[in-house]
């Protein structure tokens, strides 16, 4: 009877053991789940508002287009980025988060740069410039955080200045050079 009773104990101790590690573990998971799913979804707002302050930038001021433009930015530009953004703020390290600021910080002063004034490529080219350091400096912090490897590379390939020529040009007179 008494080995009856003590393994009746060790399994019910081990049920609640069991779940009570399954549940941290479960938490744990999820903690990490949501913290990815944020540092994602700022990196693809980033690619987007990018994509809207660019076309701003180079619309013509004096156009109706222009208003159109900047009217839609002011009301649904930034929603995603908003949305992404606070996730990081609830889930991230302080590292990123840290960091993260400082993007919302440079992608907020881009956003009032193009407002007050119209741009050529190159100009865009160049304002845009602090802008996408913060985001390398963005995945950056990521990748340490992850314990990735450091990359000896820039996320943006002309960070400094636009391309001087094609870049078809440029790697068919790389490949001939391999070639022969």
């Amino acid at each position: 009877m008494g080995i009856a009773i003590l393994a009746a104990s060790a399994a019910i101790g081990g049920v609640v053991i069991g779940r009570f590690w399954d549940t941290r573990v479960e938490s744990v998971r999820w903690k990490r789940d949501q913290r990815a799913a944020g540092y994602r979804a700022l990196a693809e707002q980033f690619q987007l508002v990018c994509e809207v302050l660019r076309a701003m930038a180079l619309t013509n001021p004096s156009t109706a287009k222009y208003g159109a433009r900047v009217d839609d930015v002011r009301q649904n530009g930034y929603q995603g980025w908003d949305s992404a953004y606070t996730a990081v703020w609830l889930y991230g390290s302080p590292d990123v988060v840290a960091v993260a600021s400082s993007l919302d910080a440079e992608m907020t002063r881009l956003f009032y740069r193009v407002c007050e004034q119209h741009f050529d490529v190159s100009g865009w080219q160049r304002e845009r410039i602090a802008a996408r350091e913060a985001f390398e400096s963005y995945i950056f912090a990521i990748r340490r955080e992850i314990r990735l490897p450091q990359v000896d590379a820039r996320f943006f390939s002309y960070v400094h200045e636009p391309p001087s020529s094609s870049p078809k040009k440029k790697y068919r007179s790389v490949l001939r050079r391999v070639i022969n």
